[in-house]
């Protein structure tokens, strides 16, 4: 069972409990705004966030798995300053995307503060995670859900404006990251001791092809709403994200999982080399792969009729266009048990590489449609996920047939 293979017991479930609900709180958010604004207003929450994830996740540099993976571990201050210099970066980024008039400008303004405090809170849980603290991590994080949640649907249910009630998210962010700081400085986490320049360029050598990775997987993930928001009104775009919900949450679990497991997965590979490592991903692997299939099936068959009973006949969608979603939903597990192998073995310029590659690939995949439509987003979605399952199974491969340099007496798995 997936509860035996992580071999951490109640924490680690907690983790993927929490993450799983954060998501499903801003689902909920997602359906308030709908049945009370309709698909147009969802839209426009879908286009502003489909412009700001991409651009604080590359200046993030992936900073969280790098701390949890990157050998040895320079101190926390590094990864902190770091952060200072890219979020202003971010926000830059933000402004001249504001330029664009891509998304409604108050929504994007917002939306933008909420992951540039996220990006801290983020960072914050890494050398808790490191350490384990899991079950910390997992009861922060539902409290962000839960202050968001409420907040955001009392205000928006009250003066119906969506920028107000994203503010009631922004403070559930802040409150969520400040009492994470608290805690972190209770552990000596936030000591500068140490910082050195070469401390700051290994972090940023392992962080920028890592961010960037991650990047192009954002930008993977939204390209259907930047295809379909090119030919449709924003109320098509609103009915696409009720359906990509169904990936959003399977990517969140799947994501999860591999926060959880992480260190055990660095543990593995220092105490026993590849043959740990092989032996660790199996066991994560299988019950992954069950689920997925568990998964995938379900939505299939049930997903068309969950839609139009929880958001509304406007949100109907064929059957057809279900397939392709659920398809993705079997597969994604094989994403993120490669992606993990690739970040124990440090090879963070690997990931990139097939996040590139993924991008273009579907990129010119989309250009082929003379007209985008909701069908054509969903085999979008489905495409890139194949190609990022397939690169990440091959660079996993590759990276078993790499020389062990690891000392393999170190830490034993949890």
């Amino acid at each position: 069972m997936l509860y035996d293979a992580f071999r951490t017991g109640g924490p680690a479930l907690a983790l993927v409990a929490s993450n799983f609900i954060r998501a499903a709180s801003q689902w909920a958010l997602v359906w308030f705004v709908a049945i009370s604004g309709g698909a147009e207003v969802v839209g426009s929450y879908s286009l502003a966030l489909a412009v700001a994830t991409p651009i604080f996740i590359v200046f993030e540099l992936s900073l969280r798995n790098v701390f949890v993976t990157i050998v040895p571990t320079p101190p926390f201050a590094t990864f902190l300053r770091i952060r200072f210099v890219t979020s202003a970066l971010a926000v830059a980024g933000l402004y001249l995307a504001i330029q664009l008039e891509y998304a409604p400008m108050g929504v994007l303004v917002v939306v933008g503060l909420i992951k540039a405090v996220d990006s801290f809170a983020d960072l914050a849980y890494a050398p808790l995670q490191k350490s384990a603290h899991l079950t910390f991590i997992a009861w922060t994080s539902l409290l962000n859900s839960a202050v968001s949640l409420i907040l955001a649907t009392v205000i928006f249910g009250l003066s119906g404006d969506l920028v107000l009630a994203l503010c009631g998210s922004l403070f559930g962010s802040i409150l969520v990251t400040g009492i994470v700081y608290l805690r972190a400085r209770t552990t000596n986490v936030l000591s500068g001791a140490g910082l050195t320049r070469a401390g700051v360029w290994a972090v940023v050598r392992a962080g920028v092809p890592s961010g960037l990775a991650y990047a192009s997987v954002s930008v993977l993930t939204y390209l259907p709403v930047y295809f379909l928001s090119a030919d449709q009104p924003a109320g098509q775009v609103g009915v696409f994200a009720v359906l990509a919900y169904f990936v959003v949450f399977a990517n969140l679990f799947y994501a999860s999982v591999q926060q959880a497991t992480l260190h055990n997965f660095v543990n593995a590979f220092a105490s026993w080399g590849s043959a740990g490592l092989v032996r660790y991903t199996g066991r994560i692997g299988g019950p992954l792969m069950a689920v997925g299939a568990i998964a995938g099936i379900t939505t299939y068959f049930f997903g068309a009729e969950f839609i139009v009973a929880v958001f509304g006949a406007q949100f109907s969608v064929p059957q057809s266009v279900i397939l392709p979603i659920a398809v993705s939903i079997f597969v994604l597990p094989l994403v993120y048990v490669s992606g993990v192998v690739l970040l124990v073995r440090n090879l963070y310029p690997v990931q990139l590489a097939t996040g590139v590659i993924t991008l273009v690939a579907v990129t010119t995949y989309g250009l082929t449609f003379d007209t985008f439509t909701i069908e054509s987003a969903a085999l979008l979605v489905l495409g890139g996920t194949c190609v990022r399952a397939s690169l990440g199974i091959a660079t996993a491969l590759w990276s078993f047939r790499k020389r062990e340099t690891r000392n393999v007496d170190e830490i034993e798995v949890i």
